[in-house]
């Protein structure tokens, strides 16, 4: 099972996610705790608060968005059948946020920064693994379906040492720490045979690779 849609874009490698299927772009503002949704057709800019850091997010494979159910179809007949009707929708997020992983809504009509939505967390992580002190960054979609994210430190936390982790979260919600050691990677792509993750690791000039 592939449960999560990897977006290989310019635009998703900008921590921003096309979804041609609405003409949208997704974009955060993480500082703020803002995900943004930006029709392309129409123009309409919706932005959705949450009360934690949401710095990377992708498309759910297994919530496609595409939504049945049945209605009365107009008929003259005393008997009118069942119709199955399909209704388009935004889809789920799969992201990462402070504490860990989590499914996040379409959208989260109301929120705002008096009154932010809770992220609601699919796989949080224990203060053993991941320190209040750190915060998740980049991540991406390997070529498996599984979500990749990398950690750095926190707002206001020194920055520089080796001691930030790239965890692996799969479809059955299994999460295994894939490398540790790192300074602060940022950046996620994989070779050309698609058998290789590489990890840009900033602050070191160097390019690591799994």
């Amino acid at each position: 099972m592939r449960p999560f849609e990897p977006r290989l874009t310019s635009l998703a490698r900008a921590r921003s996610l096309y979804q041609p299927e609405t003409d949208e772009v997704h974009f955060l503002d993480i500082a703020r705790g803002e995900v943004h949704h930006y029709n392309c057709v129409s123009g309409a800019h919706e932005v959705d608060v949450y009360d934690a850091h949401v710095s990377c997010i992708r498309l759910r494979q297994d919530q496609p968005g595409v939504r049945p159910f049945r209605s009365l179809s107009v008929s003259s007949h005393a008997r009118s059948p069942l119709t199955l009707f399909l209704v388009k929708l935004p889809s789920q997020f799969i992201a990462v946020a402070d504490r860990g992983f989590a499914f996040l809504p379409p959208r989260a009509p109301g929120s705002s920064h008096d009154l932010p939505a809770a992220v609601r967390y699919h796989v949080e992580l224990e203060p053993d693994q991941h320190p209040h002190t750190k915060m998740f960054n980049d991540g991406e979609i390997d070529t498996l379906g599984r979500f990749m994210a990398g950690t750095k430190p926190g707002r206001g936390e020194p920055m520089g040492k080796r001691e930030e982790v790239m965890w692996r979260l799969d479809g059955e919600g299994k999460l295994d720490k894939v490398m540790d050691g790192l300074a602060l990677p940022n950046g996620i792509s994989f070779s050309v045979d698609k058998t290789k993750m590489c990890v840009r690791v900033l602050l070191v000039p160097s390019l690591r690779s799994r």
